[in-house]
């Protein structure tokens, strides 16, 4: 989810832990400028079933948003890695 503020954009991204057979999940939203040279970050991690965590952030960098998402075991192996998704 996002919303302009004007100059900034508030940028949140949620992680919801689905499955019982996955230890946590992760997710990540990335901002940059119009060249890709700049960037801010924010990522949600959640352990456990039926857990959420949200995390937000104001950022200046408007021009190109990307979130990617993952799930994973307790021995740290990646269970499912989303493709990285453009948005807006």
């Amino acid at each position: 989810m996002h919303y302009d503020t004007g100059e900034r954009v508030q940028v949140t991204v949620c992680v919801e832990e689905t499955s019982r057979s996955v230890y946590g999940a992760a997710a990540a939203r990335l901002a940059f400028d119009f060249r890709y040279r700049h960037h801010d970050k924010v990522g949600a991690v959640t352990i456990g079933y039926d857990h959420t965590q949200c995390r937000s952030m104001i950022t200046r960098y408007t021009s190109h948003l990307v979130v990617e998402a993952l799930s994973g075991y307790k021995n740290g192996k990646v269970r499912q890695h989303g493709s990285p998704k453009r948005i807006g």
